[in-house]
């Protein structure tokens, strides 16, 4: 779970500029083992802390690739910059 703590951490930049976390709608967690449910969630918990979006987490067989153990999908509404 060492990898995905280091994940997170770059996870912001993939918004885009000037987007912000509290845009983030939906999150839906597929996970190869439950057993890693807690240690994604506290996870997520940091990153997220004061957000609250929907979320869904799902234990699959396996992921795209054999060495991934969890895979995280986020949803985020970013709104419409007006005409100039």
């Amino acid at each position: 779970m060492r990898r995905l703590e280091k994940q997170w951490k770059t996870f912001p930049c993939c918004l885009g500029s000037g987007q912000r976390l509290e845009q983030v709608c939906r999150v839906v967690v597929y996970l190869t083992d439950i057993r890693y449910r807690e240690s994604v969630y506290q996870e997520m918990g940091k990153w997220f802390k004061g957000v609250h979006p929907c979320s869904t987490g799902l234990v699959v067989s396996a992921l795209a690739r054999p060495e991934w153990l969890v895979e995280i999908e986020v949803t985020a509404v970013i709104p419409h910059a007006p005409a100039t």
